[in-house]
């Protein structure tokens, strides 16, 4: 039987995902060449991506284990409460299927990817933490704010995500680091320097070619086999 996923074993309230459903439109832009069809988002929150694809879609959906206010704002009937290992969809519903951050919270994640690979015949466009340990950011005395969020249940290296969508079925087509952290900013501040302008030098420096990049997503699509 798959394991229902209670707001307790999640040790925090939604109340506490205050920046969940956040749409980084320049993700959304890079993913677009996949997109087609019709779409859910599943672990949509307040809706973003939902409201965003909207403008572009006609057939766009979302569902997520809490309810939000939001949904009412964007249009009735396009969400519903739902697990993401137990979704309410018939097999093959779904041409796309987006799933932002959510794998790491769920356990097992092996019913959620079934459950993702049983309801979409097109691709999974998904992104969870990247959780690859960089030995500089340790000697600096930091870290990446997921390795310590209680509601995470895994974390992924870029290996182990490529090994668990292969075998839930799927074939990944991409499967890279994304985002920018820019450490520069806090040496630029500790020096004194206004953070208008550490923020644009370390814009540029992010620019240098054979600089090491911090990335703090996993970005995958993968299309079922």
């Amino acid at each position: 039987m798959d394991r229902v996923i209670s707001r307790d074993s999640l040790a925090c309230s939604k109340e506490s995902f205050g920046a969940w459903g956040q749409v980084n439109a320049r993700l959304l832009r890079y993913v677009s060449p996949y997109i087609q069809g019709r779409v859910l988002d599943a672990g949509c929150a307040r809706g973003g991506y939902v409201k965003a694809l909207l403008a572009r879609y006609s057939q766009v959906y979302g569902c997520d284990l809490f309810y939000w206010s939001e949904w009412k704002i964007i249009e009735s009937g396009r969400f519903c409460r739902a697990n993401v290992v137990n979704l309410p969809f018939a097999d093959g519903s779904f041409d796309t299927v987006l799933s932002f951050n959510v794998l790491e919270h769920i356990q097992p994640v092996e019913h959620a990817l079934r459950e993702l690979w049983r309801i979409c015949c097109g691709h999974l466009i998904l992104s969870v933490p990247n959780c690859q340990r960089f030995p500089e950011m340790e000697w600096a005395g930091l870290s990446f704010y997921h390795w310590v969020d209680r509601s995470h249940a895994h974390f992924f290296q870029a290996q182990d995500l490529e090994k668990t969508l292969v075998e839930a079925g799927f074939d990944v087509e991409l499967l890279e680091p994304y985002g920018a952290v820019r450490p520069e900013i806090l040496l630029l501040r500790s020096l004194g320097v206004p953070m208008i302008v550490a923020r644009g030098m370390a814009w540029v420096l992010q620019k240098v070619s054979w600089r090491v990049h911090y990335a703090p997503l996993l970005l995958a699509v993968a299309r079922v086999s």
